[in-house]
């Protein structure tokens, strides 16, 4: 599927963009296609320049596929964070692997398992919420969650998933310390390795 686009700079490879709707709607048929082009994000620039990934629907389904695996199965995501990222373009995707719409109200959640995925500032910010211990996990990601914020959302009655990825990986790929599954995760001379 890659051969294709080997022979094409970068830069023509245009990265995902639009509002959430529209990037929903290129999902879908993007996930239905015989034989889809891959997708390109942007990563956030932690490291330096942002710069361009390119991710097959291979590999964007088998990690909305055990990402639903590892949190107990399929269910309808409430979309909070930028889906231009991959964090946020990863929710949408889960949702259309698991035939629901994603929503940005919580309170147009419809399926019976509900899902959010937060940064830590967020998860800061909505602790308190009652509403948070409705939903049946929180995915936490994008920076590393003090103990003291995960200890009181488990107080809360919130059941926070840390997850650990990037861009390349097509978002997280170690949930809460354990790599889902189709992962390995190496240490070579003191580097993690996924």
């Amino acid at each position: 599927m890659l051969a294709g686009i080997a022979s094409l700079p970068v830069t023509s490879l245009r990265p995902v963009r639009g509002t959430a709707a529209e990037i929903v709607a290129l999902l879908r048929a993007w996930d239905a296609a015989d034989d889809p082009t891959p997708l390109v994000v942007e990563t956030s620039g932690s490291t330096g320049r942002p710069k361009r990934v390119v991710l097959s629907r291979a590999a964007m389904r088998a990690s909305a596929d055990a990402t639903h695996e590892r949190l107990g199965g399929p269910g309808q995501w409430l979309a909070t964070l930028p889906p231009t990222y991959v964090a946020g373009l990863q929710v949408l995707f889960r949702s259309v692997r698991a035939g629901t719409d994603p929503v940005e109200r919580a309170a147009d959640l419809t399926a019976g398992r509900t899902y959010v995925s937060l940064v830590p500032t967020q998860l800061h910010r909505l602790v308190d919420d009652p509403a948070l211990a409705r939903f049946d996990t929180v995915l936490v990601g994008g920076a590393a969650l003090d103990p003291a914020l995960r200890e009181r959302a488990d107080r809360a009655g919130v059941r926070v998933v840390t997850t650990y990825g990037m861009s390349e990986t097509c978002g997280g790929c170690v949930y809460d310390g354990r790599p889902l599954d189709g992962v390995r995760v190496d240490v070579v001379d003191g580097l993690v390795r996924l």
